[in-house]
Formats: structure tokens, C-alpha cells, sequence
């Protein structure tokens, strides 16, 4: 089956100040769309997180022409005139910082025990349990849990990025703790010097 016979997330181009109401269009067409804001306006009233863009999962050969002619949508964003598919990892992504209604928060905030993963640095990609902020400095403290080897490792907040939970998530929780409790744990390491 090929991209275009199944159903994809592709960003749609919206007509100005329009992403609410091509969102509830596209809604009434019976497609899946997102329209991720940023809390904090100085109304009071969530910003577009990207704006004149949403997100909509559909299947495009069939839906293209309705897409088109919804009312809001200028156009769905294209590369060499090929409707450009974005990936299932990017939009849990955004749904996953947002809340139920895709109101995303400008604060980085976790809670002790969330799943969260390093995105930069020599730990790049590791997994771990956020564990607490570190009073008076931008850094947080997480606790890494390898195979043989479990530590807390001491790094810049803004270094770090919630999961959503899954199943494997889940499980990675539940042994960090368990090694918690059985006092396995044997080091910390300060990355991000």
C-alpha cells in the first residue's frame, strides 16, 4: 500500500487567523485534525503553536480535493508537488507537551517518576526517570537505569523532554523503582558539565 492509499498526518496551510476554523472543518468532514496553541497570550487566549498550520491525518488521494476546498485551508504544505507526510513520532510529540484541548505550556515542568528522554549531550537518546529539579540552577536530577548499572545523572532542564507513556515506558518506571527499593543504586554522574 503506498503513502497515498493510506491514512497520513500532512500539514495543511491555513488562510489567516483561519487555523480554528479550518480544524473544525476538516472535523466535520469526518478527518482528524490538530491545531497545537501556545498557552500564554497576552489575552489570555492560546497563540497558534505554528501559525497559519495544522495537522490532519487522512488519506490523501481521497480526500485531497474535499481538503482543498475546505473553508480555512489555503493549501496542504507540498514538496515538488507532492503532498509532504509528516511523521507519527512528531505529531505524538506535540500531543504528548499538550493538553487535551492542544494547548501546549510554555513551562518546562515534570513530575518525579514521568519517563523522560535526553535530547542532546553525550547522553543523547538515554531514557530515564525525572526524579527532582535542582534548586537554584536551570538543572534537573534523573535517574538512568541500564542494565547492570543504575545512576543518577545531573543535567540542564532545558536538556531533557517528557514521553508519553507506553507500555515499555511504564515498565522502564516500575524496575528504576523497584531497584530504588532494593538499594541498587550506585553512582551519580554529572553530564553536561
Amino acid at each position: 500500500m503506498s503513502v497515498t492509499e493510506s491514512l497520513c498526518w500532512y500539514a495543511l496551510y491555513t488562510k489567516p487567523r483561519q487555523e480554528e476554523r479550518a480544524t473544525q472543518n476538516l472535523s466535520a468532514w469526518g478527518v482528524e485534525a490538530l491545531f497545537p496553541r501556545l498557552a500564554g497570550g497576552l489575552s489570555g487566549i492560546p497563540l497558534p503553536f505554528f501559525p497559519q498550520y495544522i495537522f490532519a491525518r487522512l488519506n490523501i488521494s481521497k480526500m485531497l480535493r474535499k481538503v482543498h476546498f475546505t473553508r480555512g485551508i489555503s493549501h496542504v504544505v507540498n514538496f515538488g508537488g507532492i503532498p509532504a507526510v509528516v511523521s507519527d513520532e512528531i505529531i505524538e510529540t506535540l500531543r504528548c507537551r499538550a493538553d487535551k484541548n492542544m494547548v501546549i505550556r510554555n513551562e518546562l515542568t515534570f513530575t518525579p517518576g514521568e519517563t523522560v528522554r535526553i535530547q542532546q549531550g553525550s547522553l543523547q537518546n538515554f531514557i530515564g526517570v525525572f526524579e527532582r529539579e535542582l534548586h537554584g540552577t536551570e538543572r534537573v536530577r534523573i535517574l538512568l537505569h541500564n542494565i547492570a548499572y543504575t545512576a543518577r545523572v545531573d543535567v540542564p532542564k532545558c536538556a531533557i523532554t517528557k514521553m508519553c507513556s507506553t507500555p515499555g515506558s511504564i515498565k522502564l518506571e516500575r524496575q528504576v523503582h523497584q531497584s530504588l527499593e532494593k538499594g541498587s543504586s550506585k553512582g551519580k554522574i554529572s553530564a553536561f558539565n
